[in-house]
């Protein structure tokens, strides 16, 4: 749970931290290049000021200073003719140029972009003139600029991953401290009550070989069986939490075998209860693991399944493989459980109906403990209730 909170923060944290570099980057670019914009545009109004309208205006007239600027200068005094005055545009036709000039005579701006072209118009003088000029240098730094944002932006993001790997682990660290606690805690106590309770299941021996039955004997056994339930899944759940089962190693077992051994002994419990209890198990399923982790997994959805079940309902047990994945699933008739109950149905201690629960001995652990053992095989259980049918599918990796 702490490793899924853990990855959840640094996704997050590095998600919104990049985009907010993404953004500053952006919009430093963005006005990096107005301003580039802005600054050609000046040196090109204090250019033709400084060399002359003739000089623009001629293709006759050559000056050393316009040598490596590509530039054009139109007439536009008649409106019904648009006269090419000079190009020295490399890459725009006369034609093209016509185009934009059209498109500039009833735009107000007296200076400005379009495309490739930075323009600049000169209307107080005898002649109308519209004078451009080309950005091939402004972009290509335009351009360069981009590709070192590009760069930087990469190993900044990288630092970004390492600063919210750094901040998640912060972020949780209380997290983690209170939950080692409860573990301990949890654990201390059980180890501490499995003695009075074993002390009592003792003497309650002891007194029924002298009395005999009696019905206060009878409630003591009772209810030390329900705690040394309770007490071994709570150490149950502390282990799988510390990677400290006290099953054997992981091997290659027949997963239909175990699974068809398990469903056989509740075809008379379910039978008790007026309960049809199907099974549909494909053969030679094999799967790498702990045979006992599987046989507690389906007991406990089984023994969920047959107490929400009414007399006369129906149990399913399936399970198969498709697409490298085995698929497990118990399905019962009855009652739906609630959109809102299902997201916390996997939660430790939690109980859909309090008052059932007690009074069949049972204490919200076992859907937790069946969590527990799928996740830890990189699966995924999940719980969905149409039709009438509540059906639990655990997907594991074949």
């Amino acid at each position: 749970m702490i490793r899924h909170l853990q990855k959840r923060l640094v996704g997050i944290l590095t998600i919104l931290l990049s985009l907010i570099f993404i953004v500053i980057l952006v919009v430093l670019n963005y006005m990096n290049y107005l301003s580039s914009i802005s600054q050609q545009t000046r040196t090109f109004r204090h250019t033709i000021d400084r060399v002359g309208l003739p000089a623009f205006c001629s293709d006759d007239i050559y000056d050393p200073r316009l040598e490596d600027m590509e530039y054009a200068a139109i007439d536009i005094s008649n409106p019904r003719e648009i006269k090419i005055l000079s190009n020295h545009l490399t890459d725009v036709s006369a034609e093209q140029l016509a185009v934009y000039t059209r498109e500039l005579s009833g735009n107000t701006h007296f200076s400005g972009k379009l495309d490739s072209l930075i323009y600049i118009k000169k209307m107080s003088l005898p002649q109308k003139l519209i004078f451009f000029t080309d950005t091939q240098e402004l972009m290509e730094n335009t351009w360069h600029m981009i590709f070192r944002s590009i760069i930087i932006g990469i190993f900044v993001i990288f630092f970004l991953f390492l600063l919210s790997v750094a901040l998640s682990h912060w972020l949780t660290s209380p997290v983690v401290q209170t939950l080692e606690s409860q573990k301990q805690f949890i654990s201390d106590a059980s180890h501490e009550l499995k003695t009075p309770l074993t002390v009592i299941s003792s003497n309650a021996d002891l007194l029924e070989k002298e009395i005999g039955t009696n019905i206060r004997l009878k409630y003591i056994r009772q209810e030390t069986t329900r705690m040394n339930h309770l007490v071994q899944e709570m150490l149950t759940l502390v282990r799988m939490d510390n990677h400290k089962t006290v099953y054997h190693a992981k091997v290659s077992f027949s997963l239909s075998r175990t699974l068809m051994g398990i469903v056989l002994p509740f075809e008379s419990v379910a039978f008790e209860h007026g309960i049809f209890l199907n099974t549909q198990i494909e053969e030679n399923l094999n799967f790498y693991g702990r045979e006992e982790e599987f046989q507690q997994l389906l007991s406990i959805l089984i023994d969920n399944a047959i107490r929400y079940t009414p007399a006369k309902g129906t149990i399913t047990v399936a399970a198969g493989q498709q697409h490298r994945k085995i698929y497990i699933s118990v399905a019962n008739t009855g009652e739906p459980i609630p959109p809102q109950i299902q997201e916390k149905i996997f939660d430790r201690f939690f109980r859909a109906d309090e008052s059932r629960e007690n009074q069949e001995g049972h204490y919200g652990l076992g859907l937790a403990i069946a969590h527990s053992i799928v996740t830890q095989y990189h699966g995924k259980i999940s719980v969905n209730c149409k039709d009438g049918i509540t059906t639990f599918q655990i997907v594991l990796p074949a």
